[in-house]
């Protein structure tokens, strides 16, 4: 159950790409289009990384280490969550065996989200 298409997920939410250009994410296994994927520009690059730099310039260069880690626990938390579906997403867009995305690519993202977590607390 996804959306037709995705934008480019800028300052907190799903934007359309600049261009409106959009194209087709196909799976491996079938080769059938799954979704439309936005297809960016550098207008596109240049409104993520000034949105990632007032978001640093006012949000998270004056949060403290506890809070940053926080932040990333709760995205371990959430991925953690939605592991299934996740995983059933990365099987169709990577064409591979749906174990293996339970079984190391979601449990991986999950762990790595808990070390740093815990890295920058150190």
């Amino acid at each position: 159950n996804l959306p037709a298409k995705y934008g480019h997920f800028i300052n907190g939410a799903f934007v359309e790409p600049a261009e409106g250009q959009y194209f087709e994410n196909l799976s491996p296994i079938d080769g059938n289009p799954f979704i439309q994927a936005a297809r960016g520009t550098k207008a596109d690059v240049e409104a993520a990384v000034s949105a990632a730099k007032a978001a640093y310039k006012t949000t998270y260069k004056n949060m403290s280490v506890t809070e940053r880690s926080n932040m990333l626990l709760k995205i371990a938390d959430i991925v953690e969550a939605n592991a299934d579906r996740l995983a059933k997403i990365e099987t169709v867009d990577n064409g591979k065996a749906v174990r293996e995305s339970m079984a190391a690519d979601v449990p991986l993202v999950i762990d790595h989200f808990r070390y740093f977590a815990g890295v920058i607390r150190a």
